[in-house]
């Protein structure tokens, strides 16, 4: 096995850190924590079942110093073997969330792994407290799109979203969850919403979802699959239909969080294949790339329907917003900024690890062209509440025949600079360092 030595004195000194498992050449990878002070580890494992093995991954979040790790979800969806990503998104720009896909399996019985009649499910879950505890994403109550609604009236309705192994590796590739530093509190994904015992579908009801509140709460905002980016400093989102979708003739932005989208006609369709922007996203301004297309997909594409050469000739655009609109939007106004928070189930400031986030943006009165104008965030943070999970060196106790059903949590303990498990249950506080400034 491989052996993880951590350091917390800039590399002057490391030690043997203790992992409820054995690191192995199957794969493993780091994933910095939101205050860039720690890692959580993502270990992949193979599970054996009757149609074939599975390859999948859990994740170990670090106690202080990061020498000691526990388990925080198991089960993490990877679309292949070959992935070399896993579905575990950092939410950036809010601390303490994070996105994961998780993989489940069922019978007719519920749960087991035993029969070729198992169903292979993946359930979309997402964290408020940095891995202390799980929860799906509840669907919303209300569709722009009924295309897009596939609860069915049912209550316990939650939006599964594609991750980064489905986007970087596979035949077709699903444009998955995204998140910015530049845009605390925003995020774009492609997925579908679905009821209890049905998860992640790559086929019926697919849309474009969009939150502006951290994750907690979710819109759609296009039928099918769009691919998403940011600019301007967070402030502009710029969509356009992915490939997958068909051909693109127009191109969307929003600078207002999604609230409302304005349009602007391609002269030539294409095939988009993805909206890259400049490396430090300040200005309003993307490029699309994608590959020409054939008339009879759209009547806007480049070529006829027997031209070999549509699929193969690329296409990239040049879109500056500021030109688009000219001085039609005024700058921004004190008045024109609303606080938003991540909210509780209850509709409260949700508790982030210890300390309640406070954000200022452009609402949807302020439509601003000047870079960073509208996006300018001024973030308080304060400890005023507190929350529990699973204390630091415990893992989960997983049934050897089932996925994701634990029977206890175990203690893992260091002694004579070995590791060795224990049974007992414990709790820990979670406390944020300090209320300076995350940013």
């Amino acid at each position: 096995g491989i052996t993880l030595h951590t350091s917390d004195d800039a590399g002057m000194s490391f030690k043997a850190a203790c992992l409820p498992v054995v690191l192995r050449q199957q794969g493993y990878e780091l994933l910095e924590t939101h205050d860039n002070a720690g890692a959580i580890v993502i270990v992949d494992y193979m599970v054996q079942m009757p149609m074939g093995n599975l390859q999948a991954s859990s994740a170990y979040s670090a106690g202080p110093h990061h020498a000691l790790f526990s388990q925080s979800l198991s089960s993490i969806y990877k679309q292949d073997v070959l992935s070399g990503s896993t579905d575990f998104l950092r939410v950036d720009g809010v601390p303490g969330v994070f996105i994961a896909n998780q993989l489940s399996t069922m019978t007719g019985g519920g749960g087991g792994l035993r029969g070729m009649g198992t169903k292979r499910t993946v359930l979309t879950r997402i964290t408020f407290n940095g891995g202390g505890s799980w929860q799906p994403i509840k669907a919303p109550t209300t569709f722009n799109n009924q295309k897009c609604n596939r609860c069915g009236g049912a209550t316990n309705c939650a939006l599964h979203l594609h991750g980064s192994s489905s986007w970087f590796f596979g035949s077709i590739q699903f444009p998955s969850a995204y998140s910015n530093p530049s845009a605390p509190g925003l995020l774009v994904g492609s997925g579908n919403v679905a009821g209890e015992g049905s998860g992640l579908d790559d086929n019926d009801g697919l849309c474009t979802w969009l939150s502006f509140d951290g994750g907690f709460s979710w819109a759609d905002i296009a039928e099918g699959t769009w691919i998403y980016e940011y600019a301007d400093w967070g402030g502009l989102v710029v969509m356009a239909k992915h490939e997958l979708s068909g051909p693109a003739a127009e191109v969307r932005f929003s600078y207002d969080y999604g609230r409302c989208w304005r349009t602007v006609p391609l002269q030539t369709a294409l095939y988009v294949e993805n909206v890259r922007i400049e490396p430090d996203g300040q200005r309003p301004k993307v490029l699309l790339h994608g590959k020409a297309c054939r008339k009879t997909s759209d009547p806007k594409c480049s070529y006829e329907a027997s031209d070999t050469r549509s699929g193969i000739q690329g296409i990239v655009y040049a879109l500056d917003i500021a030109q688009v609109m000219g001085d039609k939007m005024p700058l921004c106004k004190q008045t024109d900024y609303e606080q938003w928070t991540v909210p509780a189930d209850d509709h409260t400031p949700r508790c982030l690890l210890g300390g309640s986030l406070a954000d200022f943006r452009g609402s949807c009165l302020c439509t601003t062209l000047v870079s960073g104008g509208g996006c300018s965030m001024r973030r308080g943070l304060s400890l005023s509440c507190s929350e529990h999970a699973v204390g630091f060196g415990y893992w989960g106790k997983r049934r050897a025949t089932h996925m994701g059903v634990f029977t206890g949590w175990a203690r893992l303990e260091r002694a004579n600079g070995c590791c060795h498990q224990t049974d007992e249950e414990r709790l820990r506080l979670l406390l944020h360092a300090s209320c300076a400034r995350l940013y």
